[in-house]
């Protein structure tokens, strides 16, 4: 903790609220973020949670795009090829490695824990110390790949498919994603830069998949 003035004059008190700013700094976490304002009286410091409709808070991580939606094929057979008939409404993502610390073998880990080799999350599967996670397969398993199929902002309305967005993001790009407990499941939204273009059936843009550019829709 940094400690404070105590004589009280103004000059004290703005060093107080700069090292109140430094301290909430210090201890964000992973669904908070920083709003600075600028006003005539100068510049105020807030820290916030990102909300969600319904209430709860979120939690923010980076993802790399392993596998993009795709649109309906219309050529495809329904019976035999039905993601390509129906095509892919989320995103396949990879949680990274780089906001993990890495393995160590003279740390305590307990079941759940994460640690990373050469860039690859693993998640322990039973307390251990000193198992190697590429060489212990009974005390480590990489990380699984993750679904995101919603968009933040539209959390009160998740039947919006996420390929009405734009822009689309390309394979190995990486993307903030805020994560979200519903009813014991982890949902996965992306956050920032997506607007909303409208259904197949009204919509204004379109994010054109040979191009790998958004276009405007004509009707």
């Amino acid at each position: 903790m940094i400690p404070k003035f105590t004589n009280g004059d103004e000059t004290a008190t703005r060093l107080n609220s700069i090292i109140d700013a430094i301290e909430a700094l210090g201890n964000m976490t992973g669904d908070e973020f920083i709003n600075v304002n600028h006003t005539t009286g100068g510049v105020s410091i807030s820290f916030n949670k990102l909300p969600f409709a319904g209430g709860g808070s979120a939690g923010l991580r980076y993802v790399e795009i392993v596998e993009m939606p795709s649109y309906p094929d219309l050529e495809a057979d329904e019976t035999t090829e039905p993601e390509e008939y129906s095509g892919r409404s989320w995103y396949t993502a990879r949680l990274l490695a780089s906001e993990y610390e890495a393995w160590s073998g003279v740390t305590q880990y307990l079941t759940g824990d994460n640690a990373t080799v050469d860039d690859i999350l693993y998640v322990a599967l039973r307390d251990n110390i000193n198992m190697p996670p590429a060489s212990s397969p009974d005390d480590w398993e990489k990380a699984e790949e993750i679904r995101v199929q919603y968009v933040y902002g539209y959390d009160s309305d998740n039947s919006k498919d996420i390929r009405d967005f734009v822009p689309w993001f390309e394979k190995g790009e990486t993307v903030p994603v805020l994560t979200r407990t519903v009813d014991e499941e982890t949902r996965y939204y992306l956050y920032g830069n997506t607007m909303y273009g409208g259904t197949k059936t009204q919509s204004t843009m379109r994010y054109d998949t040979q191009s790998k550019i958004t276009q405007a829709v004509f009707r």
